[in-house]
């Protein structure tokens, strides 16, 4: 990363910290056969996720070295699996799906087909290629969007 892509980043947080943002809306998307219809806009509180004193954008050096980590789960773009608060906000955004999901099978009366379906996919729901910061900082990142796709196919 040079220098000048490195100072906007600390500008758009600090602008981002200055304006008392301390929420962001995730537009989270499934990207299944399934259930590729339903879409969230779950609220994130940034602070239950996103320390300033004891993170920064550009201190984790480890990423580069670990982008292509493997796991149970998935063989793409782990980047985020080495960072345990990266983990937490995968757990707090699956489990928010899952939940919601779950409720409109059950009030639709769908249980018989799509529940069956869901238990199934539900093992398999991650996020991958993303990081943290670029999640919670989308206006600082290479992916300029609130949009966070759900995998449930690897």
């Amino acid at each position: 990363m040079d220098t000048h892509s490195t100072n906007n980043k600390k500008r758009s947080l600090d602008i981002f910290e200055d304006n008392n943002v301390s929420t962001i809306t995730l537009n989270v998307r499934i990207s299944c056969d399934t259930f590729w219809n339903y879409s969230f806009n779950i609220p994130v509180y940034i602070k239950d996720f996103y320390d300033k004193n004891t993170r920064n954008i550009n201190n984790n050096r480890n990423r580069v070295s670990n982008a292509n980590i493997s796991s149970s789960t998935c063989e793409i773009g782990n980047i985020g699996h080495t960072d345990p608060m990266f983990e937490k906000l995968e757990t707090y955004l699956i489990d928010y799906v899952l939940d919601h999901i779950y409720e409109d099978i059950t009030r639709n009366r769908m249980h018989h087909r799509e529940l069956p379906l869901l238990l199934k996919k539900a093992r398999k729901f991650h996020i991958h290629g993303r990081t943290l910061e670029d999640i919670l900082f989308p206006e600082t990142s290479a992916i300029p969007e609130n949009i966070v796709y759900i995998c449930t196919h690897c």
